[in-house]
């Protein structure tokens, strides 16, 4: 009997040996593989190039223009109008003796013309006046100018300055006011503006030669976006010429059309005037507007150069 339950204790003991869980830390002693270092999402040595692709520009791409010749841009830049009228202003209407004012560059012994002509461009008195300052300075200048007409009717007042070697036109300016036999004026004001035609090129001073002048410039609107052309010599005679004192100086004349981008409005012009000349002659390139109710000069700008064969 007690055999019996020896065996039967021995049994119990090897059942129960059997059923014991095996240790947790066996378990936990061999853990899933961690993934090896070059899947670690730490970025390779490699990534230290990267700040050379960033959206950073290099100093080669900054947006600081680089430095432009002086003398280039000053050749294109706005030109304050040379003969300034500050009253009357545009589409005045004015009576006898009608007060004209204004600033200029300075001319020949800083001397100005005014004068008032009709409707059909005859001219109905001429004055002469001076600029009231320093000689060789821009100043202002003013002048009680007489006129008289049957009617009232359109007309235009223009200041000018005349070449002192050959007696032509080297600025002009005008206003189209309405001309009154009497009763009481009516100045409208004027502000100060830009040159109206602008010469870019040729530079002043500069020489030509090739028998071609060629000219560029900015110019306001003109009727039927033409102007005219001359260029003036030194020396001529023979019959007075308004543009270059007498026609013998006339060296040549020609036309040039407003690029604009639509009709009425400002643009650039550019051309080549051709001349003739056997030897180097000091000239006065012309650029000038006309009316299209006269044909009377609204408005000249010239340049003084050089032309040679």
């Amino acid at each position: 009997m007690i055999k019996r339950l020896l065996i039967a204790c021995l049994t119990l003991a090897f059942a129960l040996a059997a059923c014991v869980p095996p240790a947790v830390g066996i378990e936990t002693s061999t853990p899933s593989p961690l993934p090896p270092a070059t899947q670690t999402t730490v970025p390779p040595a490699t990534a230290t190039t990267a700040p050379t692709d960033t959206a950073v520009p290099a100093a080669t791409d900054t947006a600081v223009p680089a430095p432009t010749d002086a003398s280039a841009t000053a050749t294109t830049a706005p030109a304050q109008e040379a003969i300034l009228i500050l009253a009357p202003g545009l589409s005045s209407a004015v009576t006898s003796p009608v007060s004209v004012s204004g600033q200029a560059d300075p001319t020949f012994e800083q001397n100005l013309v005014i004068q008032v002509s009709d409707e059909n461009g005859a001219v109905l008195s001429t004055t002469p006046t001076t600029i009231q300052t320093e000689a060789g300075t821009r100043g202002p200048y003013s002048v009680d100018v007489a006129f008289s007409v049957a009617a009232d009717q359109p007309g235009r007042i223009s200041v000018f300055s005349a070449s002192a070697r050959d007696g032509g036109l080297v600025h002009l300016a005008s206003v189209e006011v309405t001309l009154l036999a009497g009763g009481t004026a009516a100045i409208n004001p004027a502000a100060p503006h830009d040159e109206v035609h602008q010469i870019f090129q040729p530079n002043l001073l500069e020489t030509a030669t090739g028998g071609h002048v060629h000219l560029e410039g900015f110019s306001e609107y003109v009727f039927e976006s033409t102007l005219n052309l001359a260029l003036c010599g030194e020396g001529g005679s023979g019959a007075p010429d308004p543009l270059c004192g007498a026609t013998d100086n006339v060296l040549a004349t020609g036309i040039a059309m407003l690029q604009a981008p639509d009709v009425g409005q400002p643009g650039p012009f550019a051309t080549d005037l051709l001349y003739s000349v056997t030897g180097p002659v000091r000239a006065r390139l012309v650029v000038y507007s006309l009316s299209a109710r006269d044909g009377g000069i609204l408005h000249l700008a010239s340049r003084e150069i050089t032309v040679a064969p």
